[in-house]
């Protein structure tokens, strides 16, 4: 083999070593990360009041909002403290519906109260390549990360005023995936709007956040809505119209919760749908 070619080949796996050791090196800083903010947000967590559900708990509430409880949980049903979701589905990358659809995967911790939630997705961007991105509501405070391989990064914000509300209001929205935390209790109201649909209030840290909720005859939540969420727009935020939908219901480890779930934003030229995911699994911390 010729001198230049072995040189060439010696010099062709020095720069894959290097970033193969660069990748495992952002790797294990980002899940060190990530299980950092995990164990302040569960340090936080406690179950205020009663720890189960009772039905005399939905007296005065609107008719749709009752019925949804009665439907995905049962008397006596522990309050649940924490929870843990396994996500696979995919996130738009383009501008439009049809769009850039990408595969990802995501581990998701919620908590009760106070309210919290730290989203940790892996997203496959092209073959061999994978962006890392952490979305999060800790402590009063959003923030969002992305890099390329765990490496480069191409997003870093936390704590703008724009961004903690648009956090709170993911998290109301997802709160169906463990529905105690959706009874009303102090900072938690609900108002009805017609015979399938209210509206849920929630004050958290200073930062005051509403959904429509929207609920089948048989009492289970089928969509979301809000007409001011703010949206990430040429490095500041706007506010705007966003809609989610739930299908796919069923019991998991004793707790009714919709399997499926797509989200997007309704733009003046029309909708502009960016995550379609499923659960995989959910676990779920109950207290003592």
């Amino acid at each position: 083999m010729p001198l230049w070619l072995k040189l060439t080949l010696a010099g062709i796996t020095l720069v894959a070593l290097g970033l193969g050791l660069a990748v495992s090196v952002g790797s294990f800083r980002w899940n060190r990360a990530t299980s950092r903010l995990n164990e302040r947000l569960l340090s936080r967590s406690s179950i205020p009041g009663r720890e189960a559900f009772r039905p005399e708990q939905l007296q005065g509430l609107p008719p749709p909002v009752a019925r949804y409880f009665r439907s995905v949980l049962k008397p006596d049903q522990p309050m649940i403290r924490a929870a843990r979701l396994e996500w696979r589905g995919e996130f738009n990358m383009g501008a439009s519906a049809q769009g850039s659809w990408k595969p990802f995967d995501a581990t998701q911790r919620f908590t009760g109260a106070p309210a919290g939630f730290v989203w940790d997705a892996r997203i496959r961007v092209a073959p061999f390549v994978t962006a890392r991105v952490r979305d999060a509501y800790v402590g009063g405070a959003g923030s969002m990360q992305a890099k390329l391989a765990a490496v480069v990064t191409m997003l870093d914000e936390h704590g703008r005023t724009e961004l903690n509300r648009g956090a709170l209001q993911r998290y109301l929205a997802e709160a169906v995936w463990f529905p105690t935390a959706l009874l009303p209790r102090e900072g938690l109201d609900w108002t009805a709007i017609d015979d399938s649909t209210a509206l849920a209030t929630l004050t958290e840290s200073g930062i005051t956040v509403s959904l429509q909720f929207r609920f089948d005859p048989t009492g289970d939540v089928v969509g979301a809505y809000a007409p001011d969420r703010p949206r990430a727009v040429d490095g500041g935020y706007q506010p705007t119209p966003w809609a989610g939908r739930f299908r796919s219901h069923a019991v998991r480890n004793g707790v009714r919760i919709p399997l499926e779930g797509e989200v997007e934003w309704i733009l003046p030229g029309g909708t502009l749908p960016y995550w379609r995911g499923r659960v995989v699994s959910s676990e779920y911390d109950l207290p003592h």
